[in-house]
């Protein structure tokens, strides 16, 4: 070891509890609270962070799935698996809650009230659909407005 005297600090004593304490690694001290604060903020999740936890629960990832797509997308962060985790199971019990609020109506009758809502929000959707003398829906067709839009541009224009 070489001479510590001439430097800006002299070690007198390392206290071995705190040396033993993986949590100081290489540290006679406990973190500073500006330190404790710095990394809280650090490792906190934000609304972007559980909002890409939620797209992935509805697309049906798996946890380490979802663990790689935050780390790619944001890879200055650090993402802690408990935090993450819970935030994943939040959004499994929210996607449950949601399957269970569709009681009395079956996956086609759903989808058609939620294009029919998307219509009233914005008009310039295209809804068309038919059923059959059972009232089974046989065929649906939606586009949005931009596809709309892209439609009239890129087809219905090159025709004329």
């Amino acid at each position: 070891m070489g001479n510590f005297a001439n430097g800006p600090w002299v070690v007198y004593q390392v206290k071995p509890e705190i040396a033993a304490n993986a949590e100081y690694q290489g540290h006679n001290h406990p973190p500073s609270k500006e330190d404790v604060a710095h990394r809280i903020q650090l490792l906190a999740l934000n609304s972007e962070h559980k909002n890409k936890i939620e797209e992935g629960v509805r697309f049906g990832h798996k946890i380490s799935t979802v663990m790689d797509t935050l780390r790619g997308t944001w890879p200055d962060m650090t993402f802690q698996y408990r935090h993450v985790f819970k935030e994943f199971q939040t959004a499994h019990s929210r996607k449950k809650q949601q399957t269970i609020d569709l009681s009395g109506f079956n996956e086609a009758a759903y989808l058609l009230k939620l294009l029919g809502e998307r219509d009233k929000n914005q008009p310039r959707w295209y809804i068309a659909y038919d059923t059959d003398s059972e009232r089974r829906l046989t065929y649906i067709f939606w586009m949005s407005p931009l596809q709309r839009e892209l439609c009239h541009r890129y087809v219905l224009e090159q025709t004329q």
